[in-house]
């Protein structure tokens, strides 16, 4: 509503709350590939089934709600979505993107077209870190019947060579917790060890519901 204000003209929106079916997704890129529409307003859904068509500006809000997210491949994820954008744009056009934090990373080896550097500073960071590709990863998920020190105990147990993030503790609507321990190891094999021997514990708990999401 801002949008049509200010710039005098009708835009469209193209989200999850808006488009419920595949013919109104179809009917929305119809239009958009003719001349009529001339502002569209939407999120990732949008950006993922956009097709050939070109604009001569795209405005991104909030990209470090993306950044900052507690996932070791977030600015991974923030430039592949950037440049999916920044593919969009006619000869000319021009992507402004909203952030707090310019002087991340991402954004200089965007704006340079630069991603084979973007590759080696991300990679030299996740060595740093031990992080993929230089170990490998098993997420253990815990829900229902949750008691987290008892949990902090077992995942204690899961092997020497076997490191154990600091677990991520959810509630749901209704109060319920969800708990999720991060494993990092050099071998997978010493992660599928780790995760059975956490499994053949949690077995003796009633109502714990355990997802185990490897790499």
């Amino acid at each position: 509503e801002d949008i049509e204000r200010l710039l005098g003209t009708e835009a469209v929106r193209f989200d999850s709350d808006k488009v419920k079916k595949n013919s109104e997704i179809a009917e929305i890129l119809r239009n958009i590939a003719g001349d009529s529409t001339k502002v569209i307003v939407g999120t990732r859904m949008m950006t993922k089934r956009l097709g050939t068509e070109k604009f001569a500006l795209a405005v991104i809000l909030n990209i470090d709600a993306s950044l900052n997210i507690p996932d070791f491949r977030a600015s991974e994820k923030a430039h592949m979505e950037l440049s999916s954008i920044a593919d969009l744009l006619e000869p000319g056009g021009q992507l402004i993107i909203q952030t707090r934090f310019p002087q991340n990373p991402v954004f200089r080896y965007l704006r340079e077209g630069d991603y084979a550097s973007f590759v080696l500073e991300e990679l030299a960071v996740r060595k740093t870190l031990c992080y993929p590709p230089y170990s490998r990863l098993l997420q253990i998920t815990f829900s229902g019947n949750v008691d987290l020190p008892r949990l902090e105990e077992v995942i204690g147990k899961a092997g020497p060579n076997v490191e154990a993030l600091a677990p991520v503790v959810e509630k749901n609507g209704k109060g319920d917790e969800r708990i999720t321990f991060l494993l990092k190891a050099g071998d997978k094999r010493m992660l599928r060890s780790a995760a059975k021997k956490v499994l053949s514990i949690c077995r003796t708990v009633k109502a714990l519901k355990v997802v185990v999401d490897v790499d």
